[in-house]
C-alpha cells in the first residue's frame, strides 16, 4: 500500500484480522464494495464464473457480506443484506423467529445415513430469548448424533437469538429396520419468546434412499430376478451361436 508506513501498515492488518466491524471508505467517503451511487456491487468479475457471476455480492464490500462468492472464516453470523435483497425481488420473508431444513450430503442407503441441516432465524428487529430446537422422526429412524450449535442431541437449547442471527445444527440419524423408500424428520422450534406462528415453527424434510439394486436384492424375489435374467442371456448367446451357423453354411 503505497504511503503508508510499516508501523501503521502492522496496525492496518491488526485491525482487519479483528473481526468483521471494520469499515474501509475510499477518500470520498465511499464504503469498500460500493458504487457512485452508494449501491452494493455485484461479483462481476472479467472472465463469467458459472454459478458465482451476478449472484453474489462482490468480495470488496466490508464488512464482509454473507452472499460473497468464497467461504470467508470473518462471515458474521446473521443474514446482513440477504433479507433486503430478497426483499427487492418481491420476496416477504417471515417477520421473527422461523426455521428451515434440508436434507444434507447424498441420498441415504444401505451405507449411508440419513443426514439433515436446520437452521433457526430470527428476522425480527428484537431478541428471542430461550429458543429451543426440537425433533419428531419418522419410526423408522434413531437418533444417532448432533453437531454445531446443537451438540448434545435434541431437544436443543439454542439461547438467545439477537436481530439477523441464525443457529445451525446437524442431525443424523440411522435406519432401525427393514429397507424404507423415504423417511421424514420434523423439525420445530418448541420454546422462545415471542414464539413464531405456527407455520414459521416447524418444517418437515422428507429424505429418500438412493437408487440403484443390489445383484439379487433381498429375499427369494431377488434371486428369481437373477436367475431369470441369466437365463435370458444364455438363450440370446444359444441363439447367436445357431445364427452363426447357418451363415457359415
Amino acid at each position: 500500500m503505497w504511503g503508508v508506513s510499516f508501523d501503521d501498515g502492522a496496525t492496518l492488518e491488526q485491525a482487519l484480522n479483528a473481526g468483521p466491524t471494520l469499515v474501509l471508505v475510499d477518500g470520498e467517503g465511499r464504503r469498500a464494495g460500493e458504487n457512485l451511487a452508494g449501491d452494493v456491487l455485484l461479483y462481476t468479475p472479467s472472465a463469467y464464473s458459472e454459478g458465482s457471476s451476478v449472484g453474489h455480492w462482490d468480495p470488496s464490500a466490508t464488512p464482509d457480506l454473507l452472499m460473497e462468492p468464497n467461504i470467508n472464516p470473518r462471515l458474521p453470523r446473521n443474514l446482513d443484506l440477504t433479507p433486503a435483497a430478497l426483499g427487492d425481488l418481491g420476496w416477504s420473508p417471515p417477520a421473527g423467529l422461523s426455521i428451515g431444513a434440508t436434507t444434507l450430503g447424498p441420498d441415504f442407503s444401505d451405507s449411508q445415513s440419513p443426514r439433515f441441516i436446520v437452521h433457526v432465524v430470527n428476522r425480527g428487529a428484537a431478541p428471542a430469548t430461550g429458543v429451543v430446537l426440537d425433533a419428531r422422526a419418522d419410526p423408522a429412524l434413531t437418533l444417532v448424533s448432533t453437531g454445531l450449535d446443537c451438540p448434545d442431541g435434541l431437544p436443543c437449547t439454542l439461547g438467545d437469538l439477537p436481530p439477523g442471527t441464525v443457529r445451525t445444527a446437524i442431525a443424523s440419524y440411522a435406519i432401525r429396520s427393514g429397507q424404507p423408500r423415504t423417511v421424514s424428520v420434523e423439525f420445530r422450534i418448541s420454546g422462545g419468546s415471542p414464539l413464531p406462528p405456527a407455520q414459521d415453527a416447524s418444517t418437515t424434510v422428507v429424505a429418500t434412499r438412493a437408487s440403484g439394486c443390489s445383484s439379487t436384492g433381498s429375499g427369494p424375489g431377488g434371486v428369481v430376478a437373477l436367475l431369470a435374467v441369466a437365463a435370458w442371456a444364455s438363450r440370446r448367446r444359444i441363439g447367436r451361436r445357431r445364427s452363426a451357423s447357418l451363415r457359415w453354411a
